[in-house]
C-alpha cells in the first residue's frame, strides 16, 4: 500500500465511527405489544420498577472486552497492510460486536434474572408459547445492528434491520 492510500484509510478511521446495538434511527420500530424496540431494550438493559435489569449490551461488552480489543487491533493491522479499507474494517467490527450482543441475548436464560411466575402467566394468557428471557418475539435480536457515521454524525453505512414485525 502506498503512503497516500494508507494516509487516506487512517484518516477514514479517525473521522468515522461505528455504533452498534439498538440504533436511534430505529426509535419508532415497535414489537407486537406496541412498545418501541428502543424502549424494550432500555427497559431490559437498565430495568424499571417492574422489570429487573437484564443488561445484555453492557454484559456483552464487559465479558468480551479483551476479545473485542484484539479483534479491533487485527482489523487496524489489516488496514495498515492494505488488506482492508477503513470502511471495511468498521463493517467487520460492527458485525463482530453485534454478534456478541446477540449471543448475550440468546444466552440470557443462563445469566439473567428469571421471569416471574406472574409474567409467564400473563404471557400464556396472551397466547405466548416462548418463555425465554429477552427472546419472546425475537424482535430484540433482530433489531441489533450497526451504523458507520462521519464526524458530523451523517450515516454513511447502515446494516440491515431484519425484524419484520410491528
Amino acid at each position: 500500500m502506498d503512503l497516500l492510500s494508507l494516509s487516506r484509510e487512517l484518516e477514514y478511521l479517525q473521522t468515522h465511527k461505528v455504533e452498534m446495538g439498538i440504533l436511534s434511527i430505529d426509535k419508532d420500530k415497535t414489537n407486537k405489544s406496541g412498545a418501541t424496540i428502543l424502549e424494550y431494550a432500555v427497559y431490559n438493559e437498565f430495568g424499571t420498577d417492574n422489570i429487573p435489569a437484564r443488561p445484555f449490551m453492557r454484559r456483552a461488552i464487559k465479558h468480551n472486552k479483551d476479545t473485542i480489543k484484539k479483534y479491533v487491533d487485527e482489523r487496524i493491522k489489516e488496514v495498515t497492510t492494505g488488506h482492508l479499507t477503513g470502511k471495511q474494517a468498521y463493517i467487520h467490527i460492527g458485525n463482530f460486536v453485534c454478534g456478541l450482543i446477540i449471543k448475550q441475548i440468546q444466552g440470557a436464560t443462563h445469566w439473567a434474572v428469571p421471569l416471574k411466575k406472574g409474567t409467564m402467566t400473563a404471557k400464556l394468557k396472551k397466547g405466548a408459547n416462548n418463555f425465554r428471557i429477552l427472546l419472546d418475539e425475537r424482535a430484540l435480536i433482530a433489531a441489533i445492528r450497526y451504523q458507520i457515521t462521519d464526524k458530523n454524525g451523517t450515516v454513511e453505512h447502515l446494516s440491515e434491520y431484519y425484524y419484520r414485525g410491528g
